[in-house]
């Protein structure tokens, strides 16, 4: 009796080592030995953030010329779905036992890996600025006074990498406002993480003292002007919001009322003068 008890107990341990065996073992082994359970690869569980859940896939990476970095997951019926890193909450590996789920997380995703802004059909930059034009050499002294600072607002519409829209911004120097108006372009290198860019402008320049406009009876004689071309670089803060930075050239030709020895009469009269400036252009603010 002794060793019919011993016989079967070896028999219950044989069997429940066998049952051990066959649950531990993952999936992608028993896949290979001729099972119907699919490639042993289809062992990724999706989950994305707006809840669902894509279960039994296999999940790769993929980056084509232009295009954004995607996940790029396969189920077992052979459907290929696309989701960027920021649609996905969590990627967990099953091992098809009673081990728990590995967690394969997709880190931090950043504001590169899901930039949108150049897929918006407008644009809007804030900006400060700084002109460094030299020293005032003109012989009545009605030019710049020193390096002039301000605000600068541009915006307008995005025809794929090129947009093009309407800026204007604000300066005093010598006691005179002047609000420069201005026709702004600009054209993005590339959309990398950081994204170089080339701008343009050109336009006029109010003020609040000489009474003088650009008109197309003026255009190409003395009268306010305004012209920029730079170079920048666009750093993503949030997926449609960067910060910028960009450096140019701006050329300037402003009007100033000055009281000169002018008339034939004894009283003293105002006359227009003009001058001109050429000098460096930064800015420095943010790009919806």
């Amino acid at each position: 009796m002794r060793n019919e008890y011993r016989k079967s107990g070896v028999r219950v341990a044989l069997l429940a080592v066998l049952f051990l065996a066959l649950t531990v073992v993952p999936r992608p082994l028993l896949a290979q030995s001729g099972t119907d359970e699919g490639p042993p690869y289809y062992d990724k569980v999706v989950r994305l953030q707006d809840g669902s859940v894509i279960r039994d896939v296999e999940v790769t990476w993929e980056q084509e010329e232009g295009e954004y970095e995607r996940y790029v997951i396969k189920t077992r019926s052979g459907e290929i779905i696309r989701k960027l890193p920021s649609d996905i909450l969590v990627i967990e590996t099953h091992s098809r036992s009673f081990m728990p789920p590995g967690y394969n997380p997709v880190g931090i995703v950043t504001p590169c890996d899901d930039r949108q802004r150049e897929r918006l059909p407008y644009f809007l930059e804030l900006r400060g600025f700084a002109y460094f034009a030299g020293e005032d050499e003109s012989d009545t002294q009605i030019g710049l006074d020193g390096p002039v600072f301000g605000p600068e607002i541009a915006g307008g519409f995005r025809f794929g990498a090129f947009g093009i829209g309407l800026g204007a911004a604000w300066f005093s120097s010598r006691d005179i406002s002047r609000f420069p108006f201005f026709i702004h372009a600009r054209y993005q290198l590339a959309m990398t993480c950081f994204a170089p860019y080339l701008f343009a402008q050109a336009g006029t320049v109010f003020d609040d003292q000489s009474g003088e406009t650009l008109g197309f009876d003026n255009l190409l004689e003395a009268a306010p002007k305004l012209f920029s071309l730079g170079v920048g670089v666009d750093y993503p803060l949030s997926p449609a919001l960067d910060i910028s930075f960009d450096l140019g050239y701006r050329y300037m030709q402003l009007p100033t009322a000055v009281l000169c020895d002018c008339s034939d009469r004894p009283e003293r009269a105002e006359a227009i003068y003009f001058n001109e400036s050429h000098g460096l252009l930064l800015r420095l603010g943010v790009t919806f």
